[in-house]
C-alpha cells in the first residue's frame, strides 16, 4: 500500500468518526461536513452531502480544520445561507 493510500484511508476513518460523533451528540439532528480544501471537488462533495445524505437534518456542522486553502469561501457561504455574499468581476465589469 502506498503512503498516499494509507493517508487517504486514515482521513476517511477520521471523517467517519466525526460523522458518528456528531450524530451521537446531536441525537441524529446534525450532519457533519469536512471541507479540507477550497476546490471544485470539495465544493461538489459538500453540495452532494447537503442535498443528499444530510437533506433532512436540522443543521450542519461545517469543519474547515486543516483546510489547505483555495477560493470557495464565497460559494460555500452562498450554499449554506442561500444568500450571495460575494463574487468576481473582470476588469471590463463582467460578472463571473
Amino acid at each position: 500500500m502506498t503512503q498516499q493510500k494509507e493517508r487517504d484511508l486514515a482521513y476517511d476513518e477520521w471523517i467517519d468518526q466525526r460523522k458518528a460523533l456528531t450524530a451521537r451528540l446531536s441525537n441524529g439532528r446534525l450532519g457533519y461536513v469536512h471541507i479540507n480544501e477550497m476546490d471544485a471537488a470539495n465544493y461538489q462533495r459538500a453540495v452532494d452531502q447537503v442535498f443528499g445524505e444530510f437533506r433532512n437534518k436540522e443543521g450542519l456542522l461545517i469543519d474547515v480544520r486543516y483546510n489547505k486553502g483555495g477560493f470557495l469561501h464565497d460559494q460555500l457561504a452562498t450554499l449554506f445561507t442561500g444568500q450571495v455574499v460575494g463574487g468576481f468581476v473582470t476588469r471590463d465589469g463582467i460578472s463571473q
